[in-house]
């Protein structure tokens, strides 16, 4: 839109990584550098991603570490 900022989400993605693990990597490479891209345009891109597996552990994207939110970033508040 005008305001050059958008978000998306990826609600499920633990379904994703189930059925295609590397059909669900090279997604988020793209996002990631969409997201790159965007920011060489003075745009915001931001994706977030949503997982019911406590135990998802996403590989590098685009070179670097994604992580979990700050809440959720101890296994002892995701159920572990």
């Amino acid at each position: 839109g005008p305001s050059g900022r958008s978000a998306l989400v990826l609600h499920a993605f633990h379904l994703l990584v189930a059925e295609a693990p590397y059909d669900a990597q090279v997604i988020l490479d793209m996002l990631e550098s969409s997201a790159r891209d965007h920011l060489l345009w003075g745009r915001t891109l931001i994706v977030l991603v949503q997982t019911d597996d406590p135990h998802y552990e996403c590989p590098s994207i685009g070179g670097r570490t994604a992580n979990w939110n700050p809440r959720e970033w101890p296994a002892a508040n995701r159920g572990l």
